[in-house]
């Protein structure tokens, strides 16, 4: 069974913290980054469950702790991001493409993003495995032991 790599930095919050889609309209996203002055790889997460329910401590604050910048963001139309309604899958690829390439520009970034589960063909999507956390103490308190990301790091790995 691979070791846990041990935590390494603060987490710092930044909530409901705007991006402008190709359109105009204002998506909004919780950012959870490393505390230091430094940049880091981010894992995108957009989502029309309302972003605000994803429980603390959990898998957020696991990847931040050792390095990696989290986004949770609400999709166009859903809780705290505009848009009229919400239509799934309409605006996902334009939005999810945007969203990518944002958060690839924060000051912060590294210029690596990454969004859970399939791959948005993107300039800055430069990974291109999921990755599965499984440990047995992990297991329970991950939902299953998934956070599933594109960090090219091998399946089963831990990071």
């Amino acid at each position: 069974m691979p070791q846990d790599s041990p935590p390494q930095y603060r987490v710092l919050v930044e909530n409901d913290v705007p991006m402008t889609t190709r359109d105009g309209l204002t998506l909004r996203a919780d950012v959870y980054r490393p505390d230091a002055p430094k940049r880091f790889p981010v894992l995108l997460s957009r989502l029309p469950y309302n972003k605000n329910l994803r429980p603390r401590p959990g898998d957020i604050d696991y990847f931040v702790e050792r390095g990696y910048g989290v986004i949770m963001q609400d999709t166009r139309g859903r809780f705290s991001s505009e848009g009229e309604e919400y239509y799934a899958l309409i605006w996902e690829m334009a939005d999810g493409y945007d969203a990518v390439e944002w958060a690839a520009g924060l000051p912060w970034s590294d210029g690596k993003s990454a969004p859970p589960g399939s791959p948005i063909l993107v300039p800055h999507n430069t990974c291109s495995r999921r990755v599965v956390r499984r440990t047995s103490k992990q297991h329970s308190r991950l939902g299953g032991g998934r956070f599933p990301t594109m960090l090219g790091v091998p399946h089963g790995r831990s990071l």
